[in-house]
């Protein structure tokens, strides 16, 4: 079936995002039918980004993304992917045989696009035993980073890059022995980027007898194809306007002229990106942000905030939302505080003088924070009325793309 919608239907491909599991089906596609055209938009710190920082600035500070990181996986891709995409129906993925089935008429595109997002699952096992975390909230990290911390044995890491890669820094830096399966990254990387890799990061083939007593940790992205939620029909969207995840937390707008991703996860490492721009006076990103920009313009943001109630039982912040009211001129400024080098609080201080408009490029920084890593985050538009009512993301991203269409 995945090869017949390959021949019958793709003219071109166009892949989207960062993940290990689309990472595979580029491949097959590209072993499939290595002529025809497949294009790749990067989400910038996501997979790539980790990997590159992984590899070529292992004791540095984040690196910012730039175009050069397009040639880094070398032969396969021009980049890291999570999605690839599809016009018409809902499509499903078998993980297990990599197969693509449509569940919803047929596929009547030039492209074929597949909504993917799911929660992280960390498998512990060893001769003591099996234990199985589902990463999908902060308290679930903390119970799996307790469980690492009491292993006394070397770790063996697999799974996809995008998940062993920055937990193998991350338990090295705890000074314990940890080793990637070299056979779970020769599918992705060619020699030479492994041998870079083995210089920073242990490598360890499961046929060698190197090591007893290994602790196997098993990474795995658990998917969420299952909830279609129909368009909210006062909203007045085309009917070729989809969304896909469970509980429409993965949000993807497509329509017949226009395409446009919008993701809590692209969200949140562009926000970041650029807000650490703005702080440190480094370079901007690029790729993903240009194209958006390009496609949309400007933009008029009318008020944002973050979680105030979450962040008030950690940190004492004064206040976290700004509103910008309509017609309102001056100069804005970008607040933040730091707590042990993380930035855990942005405001917006808008003061009188000039004129001020909000595009793309400055958008993201404004939208979001995480608070610490894997809390939620909050975006407010005016025209939203109920925007607490359900979810406040994916109704303030609703308000957005109606404005941005409409």
């Amino acid at each position: 079936m995945y090869l017949f919608l390959v021949e019958k239907y793709m003219h071109s491909i166009a892949i989207v995002g960062s993940d290990s599991l689309a990472l595979q089906l580029a491949l097959m596609l590209r072993k499939a039918s290595p002529r025809r055209k497949i294009f790749v938009i990067p989400y910038p710190r996501e997979t790539l980004g980790l990997i590159r920082e992984s590899i070529f600035n292992p004791s540095s500070e984040p690196v910012l993304y730039s175009r050069k990181t397009h040639t880094f996986l070398g032969k396969y891709i021009l980049a890291n992917v999570l999605r690839i995409t599809v016009r018409s129906p809902l499509l499903s993925i078998d993980l297990d045989a990599h197969i693509i089935e449509t569940q919803r008429g047929s596929v009547k595109a030039d492209e074929i696009i597949v909504s993917y997002r799911g929660d992280i699952r960390a498998i512990i096992s060893s001769k003591h035993g099996e234990y199985a975390f589902v990463l999908n909230n902060l308290l679930s990290l903390k119970k799996f980073l307790k469980a690492l911390i009491r292993i006394k044995d070397p770790i063996m890491i697999e799974g996809p890059p995008s998940l062993s890669i920055p937990l193998a820094n991350l338990v090295l830096k705890m000074e314990k022995k940890a080793f990637l399966t070299r056979e779970a990254l020769e599918y992705f990387f060619d020699d030479d980027i492994l041998h870079k890799m083995a210089k920073y990061l242990p490598l360890f083939s499961e046929n060698s007898n190197e090591l007893e007593n290994l602790v196997r940790l098993t990474l795995c992205y658990v998917p969420k194809l299952n909830d279609y939620v129909d368009v909210d029909s006062s909203l007045k969207y085309s009917e070729n306007v989809y969304f896909f995840g469970e509980n429409v937390r993965t949000l993807e707008i497509l329509t017949e002229s226009r395409r446009v991703f919008i993701t809590p996860d692209v969200i949140e490492k562009e926000m970041y990106t650029v807000l650490s721009g703005i702080l440190f006076n480094n370079p901007g990103p690029r790729g993903f942000l240009e194209i958006f920009h390009e496609r949309i313009g400007t933009l008029e943001l009318v008020s944002i905030g973050l979680p105030y109630r979450e962040l008030e039982k950690k940190f004492k912040l004064t206040s976290t939302k700004v509103s910008l009211s309509q017609g309102t001129t001056g100069t804005l400024k970008l607040i933040a505080e730091r707590n042990i080098g993380t930035i855990v609080g942005a405001q917006l201080v808008f003061e009188r003088g000039c004129p001020f408009y909000l595009t793309i490029d400055s958008l993201y920084p404004l939208i979001a924070m995480r608070i610490p890593a894997m809390e939620a985050y909050t975006l407010v538009v005016r025209s939203s009325r109920d925007i607490f009512e359900k979810d406040p993301l994916i109704t303030a991203l609703r308000a957005i793309i109606k404005k941005l269409y409409y």
